[in-house]
């Protein structure tokens, strides 16, 4: 009976679209949708190499609205966290009252670490993550409504 619920539920979650964070590797495509809500990081400056993605509705999917980057990683086994060279935000109007935050050295989404507000909206492309002071800092990321 129990094996059934367990079933059941998770093809709940898969019919709605309800996932969990795990420890994937990243995927090879460079490409990050746009108007989609998404952000994208990739493992080298410029956009190389690989990309690890998330769209804003599974981060506000997570307790806290916190996605917490660990345990990605990018296929040569390294974590995605802390080790992402450049990253693209890519807003959609339906996230317009809604602010995506990325935490530096913070897999918690901890106010007291440095952090960077966005508008979810608002499209942003840093192809060296070194002009925001985030490169290979990035640890999660968080999505709150605009007060």
């Amino acid at each position: 009976m129990k094996t059934r619920i367990a079933l059941f539920v998770s093809l709940l979650m898969i019919g709605f679209g309800i996932g969990t964070a795990v420890g994937t590797p990243a995927m090879a495509d460079s490409s990050c949708p746009t108007g989609v809500g998404e952000i994208c990081l990739n493992q080298a400056e410029n956009y190389a190499q690989e990309m690890w993605r998330s769209s804003f509705n599974n981060i506000n999917l997570h307790s806290n609205h916190c996605l917490s980057i660990p345990p990605a990683t990018w296929s040569n086994g390294t974590p995605v966290s802390g080790n992402s060279g450049s990253m693209k935000i890519n807003g959609a109007s339906a996230w317009s009252n809604y602010s995506v935050i990325i935490f530096i050295g913070s897999p918690t989404c901890n106010t007291g670490a440095t952090h960077y507000y966005f508008n979810g909206a608002s499209t942003y492309a840093y192809p060296d993550l070194h002009t925001i002071n985030a490169y290979h800092g990035i640890n999660s990321i968080q999505i709150l409504p605009l007060i």
